[in-house]
């Protein structure tokens, strides 16, 4: 779809949701509700066949119209699929034209060329235009993911975005991210175009979110089997919220914030009012949440200790796309096979270095602070301290967060020399540090951390 030149970004009004329980009558329609109460009802096919058949009239009535939602595609592909409905809108207040003025004044909305570079910048490498596309073309993303996929469409004569979530996907706990994604991605396309949405024409999207795409094809991710996607597939670009991959398996697939309140929440509170958020902002007493940065602690950087600082929780990695890898066995990674001959510490390192390749990133970086131990104490430089200090602070234990220190699995290796063991450190402890490493998580990243290091 293609948005208009005018980019303000002041919408007219505000859509806002609330989620309640699908009816189990599958022909139940959206009830009435008050502006303070809207809601999210599930749609039955026969309903959608409707929509199919309105379009195609509307199509017939306005011949010269440019609609990206076929009439014949929608009647052919919609029926699968169950729809979500906003069903109620409010209006808010228009925004002080004086407000208005200064932005455009500061440059905080950006001229049309601006736009067309971030939106260039923000594409992936192999993917810097966005060609036509139909809803055919959007409907073709459907099989390439098993959940938390979502096809969005703005229906002009309701004025409404429509989200459409496939019966053939399951209702997974990550939808709530999708979700959340959608409602903002809703509003802000308001907020930063409303001259396309005063328009008679519908416009399809294709978004997905979760911590990395959920597509179907992992056995082909798996084995490196690329291409994934056919070459013969036109897919419609897919606006991901979250992580996405590095190499090109899903070529269509765009790279948005992830929905948590210091990504996406932000950006759209900087697309409304022009503010950031205090996550962003340095941390003070009027900000105890703020970021660390270098004025924050007082410290140059010749004051800081020369070591690579890492401390988080101990979490699987992208199980379904790495589930060879693993965390250690104590009793078959090391102390099945240390060499009683040598000192314990050194025994137990060279033991859980042979079984390297099989951890997960975070035991790997425990690896390389127990290897760096043995560095520094060997070492005949006065002061010398470990290049690495990587250690867990936290993990999950029967179901809830614990300290890795009140865990008899941790505690077993750092009893013999493996520094899985760390305390927990502040953001004002981790800046007197030269250098920070990411080591990914159940998502690959982890993007507050990630934020907390930039800073």
């Amino acid at each position: 779809f293609s948005l208009p030149s005018n980019k303000s970004m002041f919408a007219s009004h505000i859509i806002f949701v609330r989620l309640q329980k699908p009816s189990s009558n599958p022909q139940q329609r959206c009830s009435t509700a008050s502006p303070k109460e809207p809601i999210i009802k599930i749609y039955s096919v026969s309903m959608i066949e409707n929509l199919a058949y309105k379009i195609l009239d509307r199509i017939r009535r306005r011949r010269n119209s440019i609609l990206l939602i076929f009439a014949i595609s929608v009647a052919l592909y919609l029926p699968p699929l169950t729809t979500l409905l906003l069903c109620d809108r409010i209006d808010a207040h228009s925004l002080d034209s004086r407000l208005l003025r200064r932005l455009r004044e500061e440059g905080t909305i950006p001229k049309d060329e601006e736009i067309e570079i971030a939106h260039q910048l923000a594409l992936p490498p192999q993917s810097r235009s966005i060609a036509p596309y139909n809803l055919e073309n959007v409907l073709q993303a459907v099989d390439l993911f098993h959940n938390t996929f979502f096809i969005v469409i703005y229906d002009p004569e309701e004025d409404t975005f429509i989200a459409y979530y496939s019966r053939n996907h399951k209702w997974v706990a990550s939808v709530a991210k999708l979700i959340n994604s959608f409602k903002i991605l809703a509003n802000s396309l308001r907020l930063m175009f409303p001259e396309r949405f005063k328009s008679e024409k519908e416009f399809a999207i294709a978004i997905s979110s979760g911590d990395y795409p959920a597509v179907s094809m992992i056995e082909c991710i798996r084995h490196d089997k690329l291409p994934c996607v056919s070459e013969e597939l036109n897919v419609a670009p897919i606006f991901h919220f979250g992580s996405v991959f590095t190499e090109n398996i899903v070529p269509s697939m765009i790279a948005m914030p992830m929905p948590q309140g210091n990504h996406l929440s932000c950006y759209h509170r900087w697309a409304q009012h022009g503010v950031l958020c205090n996550d962003y902002l340095p941390r003070g007493l009027s900000n105890p949440n703020g970021l660390v940065f270098g004025d924050t602690v007082g410290l140059t950087w010749d004051d800081l200790i020369p070591s690579l600082v890492w401390r988080g929780t101990d979490f699987s990695y992208l199980t379904k796309m790495k589930p060879a890898l693993r965390k250690p066995d104590f009793e078959k990674d090391v102390k099945g096979k240390m060499n009683r001959r040598i000192e314990e510490k050194e025994s137990a390192v060279r033991a859980i270095r042979k079984s390297y390749n099989s951890l997960i990133p975070r035991w790997k970086g425990v690896v390389w602070t127990a290897q760096a131990e043995l560095e520094a104490r060997k070492s005949k430089e006065e002061g010398s301290i470990p290049w690495a200090n990587i250690k867990f602070a936290g993990c999950m234990h029967e179901g809830q967060k614990a300290k890795v220190g009140d865990v008899e699995y941790y505690q077993q290796f750092d009893a013999i020399g493996i520094p899985a063991v760390g305390e927990g450190m502040s953001l004002e402890e981790l800046a007197r540090h030269k250098y920070h490493i990411d080591l990914g998580g159940g998502g690959g990243t982890t993007w507050s951390g990630t934020l907390e290091k930039l800073g």
